[in-house]
């Protein structure tokens, strides 16, 4: 068996070749070269803009529970939620470990419901439910959800969603069983 390959290391967290390649085969985005992962990563600069793929209803839904739930955020409602949306991703991949400093526009501190999402998909790795795959992704196919929707969720049906994991591991049906989930998705 031979050594993995270290892409990036960025405080304590490294990131390895089979991640990114796993990450790659996945979700279907273009790895990052490891100077410019590691640039970016630091950088703090979220997407200002949706993907053009993303269907335009689902904007629009995204869009308003934005504003509904945060009113500061009604100028830039797109920009605001991708931040958050950045700055989780970032969390959950270990790579932000400080709070962006408050004050400027894309730089906010995340949406309380995206720091549980980051809480939740750190616990999924602690009970081994996932692994070197974004949890996020892990937890929305055990569910059946979508990602928005399992951002959707509550802290307290995260947390009981995890309980429910951890108790009822010996008599999951072999369909749900969350790493071969996982690894259906990633041969």
């Amino acid at each position: 068996m031979t050594e993995p390959v270290a892409l990036v290391t960025l405080e304590s967290r490294i990131i390895y070749a089979h991640e990114i390649h796993r990450l790659r085969r996945t979700y279907g985005f273009s790895a990052l070269d490891a100077p410019t992962g590691a640039a970016l990563a630091r950088s703090g600069l979220a997407p200002r803009r949706f993907r053009s793929d993303l269907p335009e209803p689902l904007q629009r839904r995204i869009i308003e529970r934005t504003v509904r739930e945060c009113p500061a955020c009604r100028q830039n409602p797109e920009g605001s939620y991708l931040t958050n949306l950045w700055h989780a991703f970032l969390t959950v991949l270990a790579l932000r470990t400080t709070t962006p400093t408050l004050g400027s526009s894309h730089r906010r501190k995340p949406h309380p419901r995206y720091e549980s999402m980051c809480d939740t998909a750190f616990r999924l790795r602690v009970h081994r439910i996932c692994c070197e795959v974004w949890p996020l992704f892990c937890l929305a196919q055990f569910l059946e959800l979508s990602p928005i929707e399992v951002l959707e969720l509550s802290a307290e049906d995260c947390s009981a969603i995890l309980r429910l994991l951890q108790i009822g591991s010996d008599d999951r049906e072999p369909h749900r069983e969350p790493m071969r989930m996982i690894s259906r998705h990633t041969r």
